[in-house]
């Protein structure tokens, strides 16, 4: 399995804000105070989307403590710190932390913890992580979904991110990844793997009915969910919140 974690400390490294949102606008060699407020713009824009999702389908959003796991550069850490009390944001680059860092004192934001791995005995009324799974692979990431639901207290909220599948649009990374494989008319089998570069950003799809079952088991029964494509990955957002 692949140590995407080092890959990411490398994108951190050298591209902190083109690996959150991949434009190109959001180059280190293109960042200006517009761009930068362009990119933070989004991260209020998906959080108020995010929100109103809450209110519309659930009720009594009002949490005290929330969580941006995958935070990095803190392009949504930053608005959901003007809803919530106390925000804790994690992601495994030192570099988007550092980043994030400068951008809370730019934005006069003083309610954001940041830890580089989640936190223990930290419990939350919100746990958020939207466009972060699908860049682990996902023996971890299921691994990584249960840990976090078991940091959710009776009552809370999830906005979740995954990507299910594929369209013919965004085939190329995996031809990109096989050395060689076998077909049988059905289905792919990967018998061996090009050697990637560190810091190669890889998207990965995961089970559906796997992840329903890891939130009925942790007491997200409820669940509302929205399509989302991203140049032909496409997943869900998953909201719900903790009936037990």
């Amino acid at each position: 399995m692949r140590n995407t974690d080092n890959d990411w400390m490398e994108i951190g490294k050298n591209e902190p804000y083109f690996g959150v949102l991949a434009n190109p606008k959001f180059l280190k060699k293109n960042l200006s105070d517009e761009i930068l407020n362009e990119f933070y713009d989004s991260g209020q824009e998906d959080v108020n989307a995010l929100i109103s999702v809450f209110n519309r389908y659930f009720d009594k959003f009002q949490p005290k403590k929330a969580l941006d796991f995958g935070c990095g550069v803190g392009r949504m850490t930053v608005p959901m710190a003007k809803y919530v009390p106390s925000v804790v944001g994690v992601d495994i680059s030192e570099y988007m932390l550092n980043e994030a860092r400068k951008n809370f004192e730019r934005f006069s934001v003083n309610n954001i913890e940041l830890f580089g791995s989640l936190p223990d005995n930290h419990f939350y009324d919100w746990i958020n992580s939207l466009i972060v799974f699908q860049h682990i692979p996902p023996k971890r990431g299921y691994e990584i979904l249960e840990n976090l639901l078991r940091k959710i207290n009776i009552g809370g909220f999830v906005s979740l991110h995954f990507t299910i599948f594929r369209d013919k649009n965004h085939l190329d990374e995996i031809y990109r990844d096989i050395e060689c494989c076998m077909y049988d008319g059905d289905t792919i089998k990967v018998l061996s793997r090009k050697e990637q570069s560190l810091g190669d950003m890889t998207m990965y799809e995961y089970d559906l009915n796997q992840i329903l079952s890891i939130l009925v088991d942790n007491g997200l029964i409820n669940v509302y969910m929205e399509h989302t494509n991203h140049g032909g990955c496409h997943g869900v957002k998953i909201f719900s919140k903790k009936v037990s």
